[in-house]
């Protein structure tokens, strides 16, 4: 997806986000780290990374807010000439870190959940999709 660092940096004064917390997001980017690193490279290395009991509750709300912030831009992601830059930035960058997120918690047992973890990729689809549209893809921020 195309997007810049400023357009990541900028989602944290996003309404959506603010709900969070700072102190909140921050522990969210690096649960997301964590869980990263376990999965690349769990099998090899031994990690004893702390976690508590809300840590998937604050990732769920994490996302939730990043989707907030995706789906508010999603109409300017259809339009590939013209419109509000920003918004559709904001809209790539918001998809992108919901995205992130949510493929590292657990598939939910309950038909209610999955459905909602499906809508989420397939938000994340149609703002890559509408980015390739648009000619886009050349810009992808690096997230670390």
């Amino acid at each position: 997806m195309s997007f810049s660092s400023a357009s990541l940096e900028s989602l944290k004064s996003h309404w959506a986000l603010s709900t969070v917390g700072a102190e909140n997001l921050a522990r969210s980017e690096e649960l997301v780290n964590q869980r990263l690193a376990q999965r690349a490279l769990g099998h090899q290395i031994s990690f004893n990374f702390a976690e508590d009991a809300e840590d998937d509750e604050l990732l769920e709300k994490t996302a939730l807010a990043y989707e907030l912030a995706a789906i508010e831009g999603l109409d300017e992601l259809s339009r590939p000439a013209g419109g509000d830059d920003a918004l559709r930035e904001q809209a790539a960058a918001a998809a992108f870190r919901a995205f992130e997120i949510r493929r590292l918690l657990n598939v939910p047992e309950d038909i209610s959940g999955r459905m909602f973890l499906y809508s989420t990729f397939r938000l994340w689809r149609i703002a890559e999709i509408a980015d390739r549209i648009s000619g886009g893809g050349t810009k992808r921020a690096l997230t670390r």
